[in-house]
């Protein structure tokens, strides 16, 4: 048996986890940011459907009840009191998808309108109001996805 002597002159490279590396540490520093902050955007907007939901029904729900109050020969005047201020003004007609609502773009087409006042919805609803040039309601229609 050889019996080996501590010898100063040979150098014993120290273990990987007892030295602390700032590169080694860089990549799963990143990871856990980026992680921290994509849960964070994700809470926030959570939190943020969540406390609006409420109020997105509620004003679903006023549209949908002053849409309802709508009638032909009403002024401009008198839907913009009933529906609150739309989201636009088009010379087209247009709901949330064509699919389904061919009916309705051909009633439009067939209105004599010569412009669109458009409202949507909390909920990918959208109401859309024919006006003549007397800013008189000549047709009305929804629909969405």
């Amino acid at each position: 048996m050889q019996i080996v002597e501590p010898n100063d002159d040979v150098a014993v490279p120290p273990s990987r986890w007892t030295e602390l590396n700032p590169r080694r540490l860089f990549f799963p520093l990143c990871a856990i940011a980026c992680a921290l902050v994509v849960l964070l955007i994700v809470g926030c907007w959570e939190f943020y459907t969540y406390t609006n939901t409420d109020e997105l029904e509620k004003r679903d729900q006023q549209i949908r009840r002053a849409f309802k109050a709508v009638r032909p020969g009403m002024s401009r005047h008198e839907v913009v009191q009933l529906m609150g201020e739309p989201r636009r003004q088009s010379t087209e007609f247009y709901l949330s998808q064509y699919q389904g609502f061919e009916k309705e773009y051909e009633r439009a087409h067939s209105s004599g309108s010569a412009y669109y006042l458009i409202w949507n919805s909390g909920f990918g609803i959208t109401y859309a109001i024919g006006f003549d040039t007397n800013d008189k309601v000549t047709m009305k229609a929804f629909g969405g996805s």
